[in-house]
């Protein structure tokens, strides 16, 4: 079975309205807020067509199979590999790009920007900020412990123009989560940075990822919503993400998210996804797409390099010339998906 995933809903920001022969027409944009989009899909009435557990589970059965069949072809001492979202990308967008992030955990401003996103609206849906941004942050930030450090350490050293930008984007950031998704219910049981591990082919494999937000679902009887929280500005490209999260979630739980969903901070932007089966039929295809490579990679083949538009964030492109003639805009390449180097969230 082959089923196309199911088209993203337009972004849409805030409450339109529009004049015409003297009436005010409300558009239906409201809707796509974060806190309506969750309120309507907590309460049953924004449920899209639900997914039939029989077929999921026929699904999940074939994508365990192949994962087993192509770890099998990997080195043994090469196991287990691991799959987390952004490796996924990264396999798919630029093979010799993916082997140069494998170890490539230096923190920048991009991704300090994308981390404090991910506190900011960690703290919002949780306990709630105060008005002294800067102190939510780095209050956060020390709590985490190690986990926190790395952004310390670069806010430490950033210039001033730097850090400027950094606290700039933060009181952005807070001032949409304030005035766009304002308090929310308790009764949503909000849950943040939940780490989702999914262990396959006996132990071989490791597929992971972190969900920024989750609403409902397990163990509540409430419909289940995931959202993904983005630092930069609404895109299109940001559909992989949401895909790959609606795998590992039915994956993991062996039941499907009503929705996931994109929420970019720069411009209070919002892409939700309803999930149905071939949402996740495309997930795994897309993830088996990306094994093959790493499978392929273990067994000590040459990576292969691709020239696309994330090629100016590879820690590689210094001596990658198709990268190098990518960024100069000597040659054209595919849009990868959402580029992991581009530093979002």
């Amino acid at each position: 079975m082959i089923r196309a995933a199911a088209e993203p809903l337009p972004s849409l920001r805030g409450t339109v309205t529009a004049a015409r022969d003297n009436a005010v027409v409300t558009t239906t944009a409201a809707r796509f807020t974060v806190p309506a989009l969750l309120g309507e899909a907590l309460d049953g009435s924004a449920r899209p067509c639900p997914v039939d557990p029989g077929e999921l589970a026929e699904l999940l059965a074939w994508f365990r199979a192949e994962c087993e069949a192509a770890v099998a072809r990997s080195p043994a001492d090469t196991r287990p590999l691991r799959l987390p979202k952004g490796r996924v990308t990264d396999l798919l967008a630029c093979e010799r790009g993916a082997l140069a992030r494998l170890g490539d955990d230096a923190m920048g401003a991009a991704r300090a920007r994308g981390r404090i996103t991910d506190l900011l609206v960690a703290q919002h849906a949780t306990i709630g900020l105060t008005p002294d941004v800067r102190a939510d942050v780095l209050d956060a930030l020390g709590a985490l412990g190690p986990d926190g450090a790395p952004v310390l350490g670069w806010l430490a050293g950033a210039s001033e123009e730097e850090a400027a930008e950094l606290w700039r984007h933060a009181e952005v950031v807070a001032a949409c989560l304030a005035e766009g998704w304002g308090a929310l219910d308790r009764a949503w049981w909000p849950r943040c940075q939940e780490r989702a591990t999914v262990v396959l082919a006996g132990g071989a494999l490791v597929l992971s990822a972190t969900f920024d937000l989750v609403v409902g679902g397990p163990p509540t009887d409430r419909p289940w919503v995931v959202v993904e929280v983005k630092s930069g500005q609404v895109s299109d490209r940001h559909r992989t993400d949401l895909l790959w999260y609606a795998l590992v979630a039915a994956l993991r739980h062996g039941r499907a998210p009503a929705w996931v969903a994109t929420w970019t901070a720069a411009d209070d932007g919002l892409v939700p996804l309803p999930v149905t089966l071939g949402t996740i039929e495309a997930a795994a295809h897309r993830g088996l797409a990306a094994l093959d490579r790493l499978v392929g990679l273990a067994a000590g083949r040459a990576a292969g390099v691709t020239p696309h538009a994330g090629c100016g964030w590879c820690p590689e492109l210094d001596r990658c010339e198709p990268g190098l003639a990518r960024v100069a805009g000597l040659v054209d390449g595919p849009w990868p998906g959402d580029a992991a180097g581009l530093g979002e969230s």
